[in-house]
């Protein structure tokens, strides 16, 4: 089994994702992270939660990145809060022992003012939900127009969510972009024709062993509750 130096990444941040208990690489890890290393290319990736997607994407784009350009390099959609606060977290625990790389989160459900104000620091990376995104890209608090790679994280959810005009509308505002990168667990009509419109038709494509697709070490475990009246239980993980 590779691990991570020897699949192309470099050492400062093998040490901060080690630091992790990200050690051995996942599937999906081994197989996109060498090619998103090496080539300029589109990718559709179709990968379930829990098998190491933000690594996969996220190691790659912050190789891509030239810290000293103060300018946003990267963007990250995803479809809720909480999955965008989750990635930020992630970027910055990787460059622990890097080249300071800098990402805001912008989301909607949040009041506007803060993050247009943060988008106004040095910033390299935006992770973004697509609807607060057209609200700061209306308001040119955002500038898109350096941007080299578009990373589509759990696209299939943001469909499912009602994003797909808004998608469509990000995806034609990006006249840098260099690379595309889909990752969604599974692959609807709307996938599809979303891939057709906006992706290369030599678009890199990688499916996870399903058999391999989530986390080992995540422990499922349930409870049988008897119902009473007039009683609520709660579960705290």
């Amino acid at each position: 089994m590779e691990n991570f130096e020897q699949l192309g990444i470099k050492k400062p941040f093998v040490k901060a994702i080690n630091e992790m208990n990200i050690v051995t690489p996942t599937n999906i890890q081994a197989q996109v992270i060498p090619l998103l290393l090496q080539n300029n290319t589109d990718l559709i990736a179709q990968a379930q939660t829990g098998t190491g997607k933000t690594a996969a994407f996220g190691l790659p784009l912050l190789h891509r990145v030239d810290a000293k350009r103060k300018e946003i390099q990267g963007l990250i959609l995803c479809p809720t809060r909480e999955l965008g606060q989750q990635i930020a977290k992630q970027l910055f625990k990787f460059t622990k022992y890097s080249d300071k790389i800098f990402t805001e989160a912008v989301f909607g459900g949040a009041q506007i003012e803060p993050q247009i104000s943060a988008l106004r620091r040095p910033t390299h990376i935006v992770v973004a939900t697509p609807g607060r995104l057209i609200d700061l890209v209306k308001r040119k608090a955002v500038d898109l127009r350096k941007v080299k790679t578009v990373i589509l994280d759990e696209a299939d959810e943001m469909l499912s969510m009602g994003f797909k005009k808004e998608l469509d509308e990000i995806l034609t505002m990006l006249p840098s972009v260099e690379n595309k990168w889909l990752f969604s667990a599974t692959m609807p009509d709307g996938i599809k024709k979303m891939v057709k419109r906006h992706l290369s038709g030599k678009a890199v494509k990688i499916e996870v062993n399903k058999k391999r697709q989530v986390n080992k070490n995540i422990d499922h475990q349930s409870w049988y509750a008897k119902r009473e009246k007039n009683c609520m239980y709660y579960c705290k993980c």
